[in-house]
């Protein structure tokens, strides 16, 4: 089958009162606070979860976050991944008779939804920078680029709307800056298997900052239909996302980001 996904975003970061508030609902990075006791260095987690930064202790929300940098020490590279460090929670791919490794089952303290029609809606929120992926069809993405991901344990309605009974996995990518930087990677594995990162970050004004950012993943399948004679559960997935940010006064900043996703493979 093929499945093919494009998603656009735009957000608005303004001040008041000398105090900054978001139109999204984004995630702030793990930040570390050192404390220290007896030679050792504790460090404090933030989270938005309530739209807001606050230490991780003081949200009265059950929360597991993850920074870019524990996403990488924890080799997660796909949000399936994400539920083997997380208490009460179960992601699945390829769900009922879905045929598609792209199709996320969610499941928060055994709330979800397995059945993959367009016409249901998942009982776990997915959002991506804010914005809310309606449908479980291409929600199984991949750990490509991410600042920060925390998952909402428990019905979260208040803030992120309907459809989050279960609670709700919220993701942050990494936003333009005014470095000059970028990352390759690559790997290989059995079953042909070749995987490739790459992202390139880069100011184009003192005010306008562009980030580049693309994903392939190849692998052959391993399970051979004797019938065909081809290769079942195999993977060809391209992927790329493309932000720019403005600086466009102290008190205004614009954020746009437009990503897609190509996913040929064979149940």
């Amino acid at each position: 089958m093929k499945l093919s996904r494009v998603c656009g975003l735009g957000s608005i970061l303004a001040l008041a009162g000398g105090q900054p508030f978001a139109i999204q609902a984004a995630a702030t990075p793990a930040g570390p606070v050192a404390v220290e006791s007896d030679g050792q260095v504790l460090e404090e987690v933030f989270v938005t979860a309530r739209k807001r930064s606050e230490s991780l202790q003081d949200a009265p929300i059950s929360i597991t976050a993850f920074s870019a940098s524990d996403l990488e020490s924890r080799s997660i590279n796909g949000l399936v991944d994400v539920a083997r460090f997380t208490p009460n929670v179960t992601i699945q791919s390829n769900p009922g008779n879905g045929s598609s490794t792209s199709v996320a089952a969610v499941y928060i303290r055994g709330v979800g939804q397995d059945d993959f029609a367009p016409t249901l809606e998942p009982g776990v929120g997915i959002y991506v920078d804010g914005v809310y992926l309606a449908r479980s069809v291409g929600a199984l993405l991949d750990v490509l680029d991410i600042e920060s991901l925390e998952v909402l344990r428990g019905p979260q309605g208040t803030l992120f709307g309907r459809n989050t009974i279960g609670g709700a996995i919220n993701i942050t990518t990494k936003k333009p800056d005014d470095h000059f930087s970028g990352f390759a990677e690559a790997a290989v594995g059995d079953d042909q298997r070749i995987n490739g990162r790459f992202a390139l970050n880069v100011p184009l004004t003192d005010s306008l900052f562009g980030r580049l950012t693309i994903g392939s993943f190849n692998q052959d399948g391993y399970v051979e239909r004797l019938a065909g004679g081809d290769d079942l559960g195999d993977d060809s997935t391209l992927t790329g996302r493309l932000a720019l940010r403005w600086l466009a006064s102290d008190r205004l900043e614009l954020n746009l980001s437009v990503d897609a996703t190509r996913d040929r493979e064979t149940g």
